[in-house]
This record gives C-alpha cells, sequence and structure tokens, in this order.
C-alpha cells in the first residue's frame, strides 16, 4: 500500500505519454489543482459571511453613514 501511490503516479505519467494508452492515464485523473482546496472553500465561505455582513450592516434601521477618511483627504 505504500509504494502503490508512487507507482499509480508512475503509470500514470507512462499513460499520458503513450498515445494508445492516454484513455488511461485519463482514467486517472484529467485536472491537476492549482490551489489546494482548503484555501478554495476558505475565498468561498469568506465570500459569503462578507455578503452576510454586508446585508446586515445595510438591513440595520437608523444606522449613520461612516465615512472613509484616506491619507490623501487628510
Amino acid at each position: 500500500m505504500f509504494l502503490s501511490i508512487p507507482f499509480i503516479a508512475i503509470l500514470k505519467i507512462i499513460f499520458d505519454r503513450v498515445d494508445g494508452l492516454k484513455p488511461w492515464g485519463a482514467l486517472l485523473g484529467t485536472d491537476i489543482p492549482d490551489k489546494h482546496a482548503g484555501v478554495k472553500w476558505q475565498a468561498k465561505w469568506e465570500r459569503i459571511l462578507g455578503r452576510q455582513k454586508a446585508a446586515e450592516i445595510a438591513g440595520a434601521q437608523g444606522a449613520p453613514e461612516v465615512a472613509v477618511i484616506t491619507d490623501k483627504q487628510v
């Protein structure tokens, strides 16, 4: 079991390079992740939570408007 993962990886490389074996390489997987799955989920949750906070802020009645002061304005 310990050596099966490197062995399958070697087979995948060979299958991807040989024309007659490319379907077997596709069977072992075609997509290569560019980011870790945790990073993708974290970005999704931050986007969802950001929308909820914005909705809570916009939904607050009688809340004063907040002015943002930048260094250029000072």
